[in-house]
């Protein structure tokens, strides 16, 4: 059994568009509730500055493991180099991205927290890529965790490169990644 991850406090997050997108999801629960309700997500309410960096994903599935998106923000979709809502992530990702995206939605299921997690992807073309993504749990009405609502950010690296970050254009292997629990 693996440790679990760090804490990291809400107001320690680096980026103020997560930071945001976080006050965003506690806004969304009840007072005194666990996380916030699945059926109380409407992202017309969402500040459209964050809104282009917002996906909405089902929770990994009991049965078979898998994820659909759901919806994709613009920026996010720009990043990702396509719009995944209405895809299974198995059948975008390459699958050692597909698998660092699982087990990151998995320990969001589980613990029932946000989770933020910060990570390099090196690119074969030489461009490096910094991401930072937030993952937010969704409650059903059982209590378990159905959709998870991220904050995505990315930045390249590299000044030199004007082209946007595109991290499934060319193979992209993973570095330097580091996965927080989320203390509110």
């Amino acid at each position: 059994m693996s440790m679990p991850p760090a804490a990291i406090a809400a107001s320690d997050l680096p980026e103020i568009l997560l930071r945001d997108a976080l006050d965003f999801w506690c806004r969304l629960g009840d007072a005194g509730a666990a996380a916030p309700m699945a059926d109380r997500l409407d992202l017309s309410q969402m500040d459209r500055r964050l809104l282009p960096h917002l996906a909405l994903t089902t929770a990994p599935a009991e049965k078979d493991g898998r994820i659909l998106g759901l919806f994709i923000g613009s920026a996010a979709a720009i990043a990702v180099g396509r719009d995944i809502a209405g895809r299974y992530l198995d059948e975008v990702y390459p699958p050692a991205l597909y698998s660092t995206a699982y087990h990151f939605l998995a320990l969001i299921a589980q613990t029932g927290r946000p989770v933020y997690e910060t990570f390099e992807i090196g690119q074969d073309a030489g461009q490096r890529v910094m991401a930072a993504r937030l993952g937010m749990p969704l409650f059903d009405h059982r209590g378990q965790v159905s959709r998870i609502l991220l904050a995505l950010h990315y930045r390249s690296c590299d000044r030199a490169r004007s082209a946007g970050v595109r991290i499934l254009q060319e193979r992209s292997r993973l570095r330097h990644q580091t996965a927080h629990l989320v203390e509110l």
